[in-house]
């Protein structure tokens, strides 16, 4: 048989395959309880996906640009990115070679989705993304919120640190990471009805499911201050393909 299953990793009832000759993994499904939920909502249920085992990094950007130049720093229409776009890289298509293997940031939404969409994949959504990180694990948790007081300037490359329980690297304290629907989180402010509602301003807090989630309240709060052009030197991002 061609195709072999070559690592599998058992956590809490889990399973984890990577698949053969990519950089991905494959998460199972199962089901996940946001922050925020609609009313008489108990568990949001996630498909199976595959999911790339580390944020995209600035070699793996490259080669994209390379292949679709409509996405290089000069290039870029001013609407689907702002003026920091790639802003740590020396030129259209060069970098210092030692941030090759770093995750590439100052991205915009418009090119995280291009590129995933180049490859056959997407962005995950909020609550793919909640769920596949393992963001409810106490260690993800209070790893975030180390990274987060000593600031967000200090990269490295990715893939280094201990994977989670589905074998994913850097879901905590590397970067943050894109989502598809990001602007879901935004909300006016006569916002008074459903989950809106409840993460509005102070009311946020008395509505959550769990009020001591700091780090999820951190991502809800970064991802409800973001444009889809923006652009900033600790986001980056990941695809997944539904499977």
């Amino acid at each position: 048989m061609k195709s072999v299953i070559w690592l599998a990793l058992f956590f809490w009832g889990s399973v984890a395959i990577s698949a053969e000759g990519t950089n991905d993994v494959i998460v199972p499904s199962g089901t996940f309880q946001l922050l925020f939920q609609d009313k008489g909502e108990s568990a949001s249920r996630i498909g199976r996906l595959k999911v790339n085992r580390t944020p995209v990094t600035n070699a793996q950007f490259l080669a994209f640009v390379k292949a679709q130049p409509e996405w290089s720093r000069s290039k870029v229409k001013p609407l689907y990115a702002d003026g920091s776009y790639l802003k740590k890289w020396n030129g259209d298509l060069s970098f210092d070679s030692k941030f090759a293997n770093f995750p590439v940031v100052n991205i915009s939404w418009f090119a995280a989705r291009a590129y995933c969409k180049s490859r056959g994949q997407r962005l995950p959504t909020i609550a793919e993304w909640e769920y596949f990180s393992d963001a409810q694990n106490p260690q993800a948790e209070a790893e975030t919120l180390r990274w987060y007081a000593k600031g967000q300037e200090d990269l490295r490359g990715v893939g280094l640190g201990k994977p989670n329980k589905f074998g994913l690297h850097d879901t905590a304290g590397l970067v943050w990471e894109w989502v598809e629907d990001f602007s879901s989180a935004i909300m006016p402010g006569d916002s008074r009805e459903g989950p809106a509602r409840d993460m509005f301003c102070g009311g946020a807090a008395l509505n959550a499911k769990n009020p001591k989630q700091y780090a999820a309240f951190m991502r809800y709060a970064l991802r409800s201050s973001l444009r889809a052009q923006y652009t900033t030197s600790s986001l980056g991002f990941r695809c997944v393909q539904d499977f």
